[in-house]
């Protein structure tokens, strides 16, 4: 009987240990997944919104699936490319240098705009992000 009860007790305190390092493992884990998250989010919302640029007023055309307007950058950001989302369709404009001040006029084909569209830096998808139609854009995010 003696000998029961420390098999018994041994077998307890295995399964404390196990237990113990199963939990320690897993909330060591989730702490760090969720820190890289947060450091990527914060990351990404900073770079993003260090980006300043804006459409010119009176430079939006669309002719023949064409979409033509002026960028103006302020500067600010590592971000090359801007992105013109309409409906289902993205495209993105030619390379710009947005760390220095740009006023290019950029020229996007094979795109169809039915109302609105959406334009917003590279990688940018939750933040900087334009609201346009034919007439001007407003900033959403």
């Amino acid at each position: 009987m003696p000998d029961r009860n420390i098999t018994i007790t041994i077998f307890l305190f295995a399964l404390f240990v196990f237990l113990g390092i199963f939990i320690f493992l897993f909330s060591y884990s989730a702490a760090k997944a969720s820190g890289n998250y947060s450091k990527e989010v914060s990351k990404s919302s900073i770079e993003c919104s260090e980006i300043t640029f804006d459409i010119a007023g009176g430079s939006m055309s669309y002719e023949n699936n064409e979409l033509s307007f002026t960028i103006e950058s302020y500067g600010g950001g590592e971000i090359t490319k801007l992105i013109v989302a309409a409906d289902n369709e993205t495209r993105d404009t030619p390379q710009l240098d947005f760390r220095a001040r740009v006023n290019k006029k950029i020229k996007i084909g094979n795109i169809t705009i039915k109302d609105k569209f959406r334009i917003y830096p590279e990688g940018c998808e939750g933040y900087n992000i334009k609201e346009c139609n034919l007439s001007g854009c407003v900033m959403i995010k």
